[in-house]
């Protein structure tokens, strides 16, 4: 509960959810790419950057390749930091931002994910 100056009350919940990383791929034409991702809280489904959580003992800029790469199938050789920023103020993981240069598709061969 959280006790608002006027004396009121209220649940407040809070979240512990691990950072990510979003990735805006940014092609030589200047285009970019989107993927469609279902919502369930929604209901519906949501045009959205690449994204995804870190996995354990990840680092941020291996979260992008990853997530880039499993999401879209696209490779990038060049990754720069947006920033980092909390999203809902519920959530205690972190958003970690990049922009994707230097693009290339992956071969088919190489389309499955890495094994871990």
């Amino acid at each position: 509960m959280i006790k608002f100056p006027d004396g009121a009350e209220a649940v407040y919940t809070v979240v512990t959810n691990p950072d990510s990383a979003f990735v805006v791929p940014y092609f030589d034409n200047g285009d970019t790419m989107l993927v469609r991702q279902w919502r369930h809280a929604w209901e519906a489904s949501s045009w959205e950057v690449p994204a995804g959580t870190f996995d354990e003992g990840e680092d941020a800029v291996t979260c992008a390749q990853r997530e880039l790469a499993e999401e879209t199938g696209l490779i990038a050789t060049r990754y720069t930091s947006l920033g980092v920023v909390h999203g809902a103020a519920f959530l205690t993981g972190r958003a970690h931002m990049f922009m994707a240069e230097g693009i290339t598709v992956r071969s088919p061969a190489s389309c499955a994910p890495p094994a871990r």
